[in-house]
């Protein structure tokens, strides 16, 4: 997870969803990312009526893409929360990640979440018939 996805809107929608998800699986939950963004998802988790069997990584750079390729096994499934630019959590790396996962996982199970985006739709009533 970049760092400061914990500050985007729909960081706990994007978070749910992944949980769902998750319960259909027998597997660990994994989570890469950053010190800051670990504590809510662990305050997230907390709160939570379902149990979670949630380990948690250190990564502070999109180089462990490589490091998770060597732990991954066929049945798992790679969530990478991508962000959008001009965003809080966007750095210039993120943009290598469509890259680096096409090259590196080619046999791997991969879900891209991006969080939510706010769309304007001004003037949208005037244009329905």
């Amino acid at each position: 997870m970049p760092t400061n996805t914990e500050y985007e809107e729909g960081f706990y929608e994007w978070v749910s969803e992944i949980c769902d998800i998750y319960g259909y699986t027998d597997n660990q939950m994994v989570l890469w990312g950053y010190e800051h963004t670990h504590e809510k998802l662990k305050q997230y988790f907390a709160k939570s009526t379902k149990t979670f069997d949630v380990v948690y990584r250190l990564a502070k750079s999109i180089d462990v893409l490589k490091v998770m390729l060597k732990k991954l096994k066929n049945e798992d499934l790679l969530a990478i929360v991508k962000t959008r630019k001009h965003t809080v959590s966007y750095y210039k790396e993120t943009g290598q990640i469509p890259e680096k996962l096409d090259r590196l996982f080619t046999d791997t199970n991969i879900e891209v979440v991006y969080p939510e985006q706010e769309i304007k739709y001004e003037d949208a009533m005037d244009v329905q018939v």
